[in-house]
């Protein structure tokens, strides 16, 4: 199984961003982002997890009990808001789209390359709109939706396209959205896992501790009892 989110390739762009470029990502709803850990991600545990993703009721079985990841989660974890628009990725692009589409990709490319967008956001003098329009395709491309693809898809420019409206949308709903349909698809013989992976790592791995701890206070309470 092939994982393909990288908190890594996001959190060393973070380091590059100069502090008015930080305080505008803020004002789009994405500060909390900026203070997100490199996470190891551990593939035979994710893939534990995914043997135990159960997609007809969109949940994973921990201990015979069906635990949802919902984005309410998201929000508790990653700090991006759990309600708000709902504005889904577009099939195809009107003109809006193609004007920023043919902006931010690469020169002699077809595709919104992550690595172009990268090169960009370093290079940015100022956090201007095209700055937070490839920040969040960034994001999209690399800890949000990512794919084995080395490109965001141009559908998300839907997203993006009014830069005041982006602090307004339901991300958490996009991004858990995104992971439960590459769940969905790895049940139905997708080799790779797709999505927010450090996210369902991130989720199980509280849901232990929590089971954990309540095994350690039934025992603490039967000892004083």
């Amino acid at each position: 199984m092939t994982i393909v989110c990288s908190t890594r390739r996001f959190c060393t762009l973070v380091k590059h961003l100069s502090q008015d470029k930080k305080d505008e990502i803020e004002r789009i709803g994405f500060g909390s982002l900026l203070s997100l850990p490199d996470i190891t991600l551990e593939r035979k545990l994710i893939g534990q997890i995914a043997d135990r993703y159960d997609p007809n009721i969109e949940s994973v079985i921990i201990q015979g009990t069906a635990v949802p990841i919902t984005p309410w989660d998201v929000q508790c974890i990653m700090g991006l808001r759990a309600d708000g628009l709902i504005i889904e990725p577009k099939p195809h692009m009107d003109d809006d789209d193609y004007k920023y589409y043919f902006i931010y990709k690469e020169k002699q490319g077809m595709n919104i390359s992550l690595h172009h967008l990268e090169e960009q956001l370093i290079k940015a003098k100022n956090a201007d709109e095209h700055f937070i329009r490839r920040f969040v395709l960034f994001t999209i491309g690399f800890l949000l939706c990512p794919t084995t693809k080395a490109f965001v898809s141009s559908h998300y420019l839907a997203l993006v396209k009014d830069i005041e409206q982006i602090r307004h949308i339901n991300w958490a709903k996009v991004t858990r959205d995104f992971l439960i349909k590459s769940l969905n698809a790895l049940k139905t013989g997708q080799r790779s896992l797709e999505g927010n992976v450090a996210l369902l790592q991130v989720c199980y791995e509280l849901i232990l501790v929590s089971i954990i701890y309540a095994i350690i206070l039934v025992s603490i309470t039967y000892a004083i009892l």
